[in-house]
């Protein structure tokens, strides 16, 4: 099973009013336990928290051989190659590892420094001075907790980013290894509209050949076969380009193109339990735009990566304040003076604000705190957006595909009466062939609308971050974090 880069949030105390799910909340104030530099753990969360918005059928091992573009591929085995070999996700560990090394890192006081002083006497060489000490900087214990908070905020908030990559990686393979399917249909479509135009253009020639057609039939005829050949050929490079996308959003683009993408979901039922994961008892018997909004606050990882992040500046300007005391620190020692006599001297340092009193640092943070707000604001205005302009897709895309296939039914009945006139003697041949290549037309229309229709699907589960879940009552409830601080036009 492939590991992904999802973790339980951490403990936390933010001051601002962020608006977070209780669910979300309760996750993300668990604690990283012991401080380590192995970021083993966050992955396992990581893994966890995506598989839980995605569903646990991509991420499922198989036992197949690895896959080097000889046979057919299904959306299971792409997802699973791309999060094994696509640079963005390989890229994940090593920034998780990173943020994680902060952690560790600010749980570590600075090392004490070791002082001497060696003098030399003009007068006499009896006795040579000297100091030997120890001092230890003591502003650091003033500020330890906020920088542990600090750290940990961050990391949490780099492994929500890092997993929501995964999620949002899970939904570009599904597109791409869609529009792979619906350029591999048209190139047979294309294919098969050869057939239907080169045997127009036998039955003009024959006709011409026996005085019942005209050259300038046989001429149009052979311009239609050539106009097929051009779409063909068109059809075959967007299916060449189609694939040569998804290799390379897998990670793998040097691999060869002759194989074809195919669809490995069960059914359309399936397609629809992987967009709506409803119970019955809490959730409406039609789904909604505003259910969709509201599950797209609750589970988008970006979305909580951003309240971290602004709990983390907010943390910033509690070690802002305290900045005017880095320079505390107290030390021992032993000492020797000219005259012989030892003693043991005590030394520290304790710094005047006069010109710096932590204002200009307070001030900067509470600004980067304010910035870290408002980008939050901005980025739940962006997914509500996202998640409405899905549904308007996902409703117009029913349509359509419900219309066009009403279409493509009406034109198989057509085709079979004009087949029965054709066998009685009723209509010609030619007739036959011109309804077939407006049957190839609308089989196009199809393969347009159904591809629309799934794209859909997978834009709506891509803005509302995943599965959509019944929202519980607590998830609906907005609430505070548990340090009350004003909002940022609030805050003076």
């Amino acid at each position: 099973m492939n590991s992904f880069i999802f973790s339980h949030p951490p403990r936390t105390r933010p001051g601002a009013r962020l608006l977070l799910s209780s669910s979300a909340v309760l996750g993300l104030l668990l604690s990283n336990g012991c401080r380590t530099v192995d970021p083993s753990g966050d992955l396992e969360r990581a893994n966890a928290l995506a598989e839980a918005r995605v569903g646990g059928a991509p991420f499922e091992s198989s036992d197949a051989a690895p896959w080097r573009g000889d046979r057919a591929l299904g959306k299971a085995e792409a997802i699973d190659l791309a999060l094994r070999h696509a640079p963005a996700i390989i890229a994940l560990r090593p920034t998780i590892a990173h943020a994680r090394t902060a952690v560790v890192e600010a749980s570590q006081p600075p090392n004490p420094v070791f002082r001497w002083m060696v003098g030399v006497p003009v007068d006499s060489m009896e006795a040579v001075p000297f100091f030997l000490g120890v001092a230890q900087d003591l502003g650091y214990l003033l500020q330890r907790d906020a920088l542990i908070e600090i750290a940990e905020l961050e990391l949490e908030a780099e492994v929500l980013a890092a997993a929501n990559a995964f999620v949002e990686k899970v939904f570009e393979i599904e597109t791409q290894h869609r529009v792979a399917i619906a350029a591999e249909e048209r190139r047979r479509l294309a294919s098969d509209r050869i057939g239907v135009a080169a045997s127009a253009l036998t039955l003009a020639r024959d006709r011409e050949a026996v005085g019942e057609g005209s050259p300038s039939e046989t001429a149009l005829a052979d311009a239609a076969l050539q106009h097929a050949h051009a779409r063909a050929a068109d059809a075959a490079r967007r299916s060449s380009q189609a694939k040569l996308a998804l290799l390379l959003a897998m990670g793998r683009p040097g691999l060869p193109l002759d194989w074809c993408a195919v669809d490995d979901t069960l059914d359309a039922a399936h397609r629809d339990r992987e967009l709506l994961d409803l119970s019955a008892a809490d959730s409406p018997s039609v789904p909604d735009e505003s259910m969709f909004v509201r599950a797209a606050f609750a589970n988008r990882l970006d979305l909580l990566a951003a309240d971290l992040e602004a709990c983390a500046r907010f943390e910033s300007i509690e070690i802002a304040a305290k900045s005017i005391w880095n320079a505390l620190s107290f030390g021992v020692g032993f000492d020797r003076d000219m005259e012989g006599l030892r003693g043991v001297p005590f030394s520290g340092s304790v710094p005047i604000p006069i010109f710096d009193d932590g204002s200009v640092p307070r001030a900067r943070a509470e600004a980067a705190w304010q910035r870290a707000m408002i980008q939050r604001l901005a980025l739940a205005q962006r997914i509500e957006t996202e998640v409405r302009s899905a549904w308007i897709d996902r409703i117009a895309a029913i349509e359509a595909f419900e219309a066009r296939e009403a279409e493509a039914r009406q034109i198989d009945r057509s085709i079979e009466a004009i087949r029965e006139a054709y066998q009685g003697g009723f209509e010609p041949l030619d007739e036959v062939f011109a309804l077939e290549a407006k049957r190839l037309d609308v089989l196009a229309d199809v393969i347009d609308a159904r591809t629309a229709l799934d794209l859909s699907r997978i834009a709506l589960r891509r803005a509302v971050g995943g599965r959509v879940h019944a929202p519980q009552a607590s998830e609906d409830r907005a609430i505070a974090t548990d340090r009350n601080s004003p909002a940022p036009e609030d805050r003076s």
